[in-house]
């Protein structure tokens, strides 16, 4: 296939794919090795390569949340100085778990049988939405409920999702769903944590994945610069989109999409082999 059309595809799919509970890293897998013949570590970094694209998508919609960080460093915003001490500390945490798993998969990932994390998340989900629907309750906490060891929980659960076939966004939302915030501020928080961990994940498989210049390699820089602008694009119609289904619906709906839509994506991994 044209290296073109093949990173306007993955872009397409990156964009779509890292923020619904479906591993971005698995689809990316999944596609490139169809479109571009990429042996599974290239399809690996590939993936977390593409998390640039998304990356940029999330600096632009979060700019109020940024700027309000900055602030904070400044001394002039006490929420943002707070929305500051959770980024790092769940970026650290992050780094403390994800790098190892990182470097495992590196040497090791021909090894994993990819689907069954997500469809073992999807369960879970499935039964947090029916405990939910029956106790006749839904998450109603905010950030500023929120505290360190709610941030070291989501922390661990963005690190894990270093390993293929588990989401990032689907680990940390779920995780926040739990802990009982309403379901837009889970999603809120989930995607602004994606910033620092993908900026990291990003320069990790520049600066130690061997295979992502060969993967690279495979679509040409021109390529790669397409799918990320085309990731970004995509990726700011996919957060606004979730953003005001999270805000209009009751939360067991949403665990419970959530929960399907991992399920599918588990099992279509499982029947590709991916």
């Amino acid at each position: 296939m044209n290296p073109l059309i093949a990173a306007l595809v993955l872009g397409i799919v990156q964009g779509i794919s890292e923020w619904l509970p479906i591993s971005s890293k698995t689809q990316i897998m999944i596609v490139s090795s169809l479109l571009l013949k990429l042996d599974i570590s290239e399809a690996y970094s590939l993936g977390l390569f593409l998390e640039s694209g998304s990356l940029l998508a999330a600096i632009i919609y979060f700019y109020r949340e940024i700027r309000e960080i900055i602030l904070g460093i400044m001394g002039r915003s006490k929420k943002g100085l707070r929305m500051l001490l959770y980024l790092v500390i769940v970026t650290l945490t992050t780094g403390l778990v994800g790098v190892p798993l990182y470097l495992f998969v590196e040497e090791n990932i021909k090894g994993f049988i990819i689907g069954i994390p997500m469809i073992l998340l999807g369960i879970a989900l499935l039964f947090d939405s029916l405990i939910i629907k029956i106790s006749n309750k839904g998450g109603d906490k905010l950030f500023e409920s929120t505290g360190i060891k709610h941030w070291l929980i989501v922390g661990i659960s963005q690190g894990i999702a270093a390993l293929p076939g588990i989401s990032r966004s689907g680990m940390t939302t779920s995780a926040m769903l739990f802990m009982g915030l309403c379901a837009e501020e889970a999603f809120r928080l989930s995607f602004l944590a994606l910033i620092p961990a993908s900026a990291g994940a990003s320069a990790l498989t520049l600066l130690m994945g061997r295979s992502t210049y060969s993967a690279i390699g495979r679509i040409g820089y021109l390529g790669a610069l397409v799918a990320m602008l085309i990731s970004t694009l995509v990726s700011l119609a996919v957060i606004k989109s979730i953003l005001r289904f999270a805000r209009r619906s009751k939360v067991y709906r949403i665990t419970f999409v959530l929960g399907i839509i991992a399920i599918i994506s588990g099992a279509l991994s499982l029947l590709t082999g991916s």
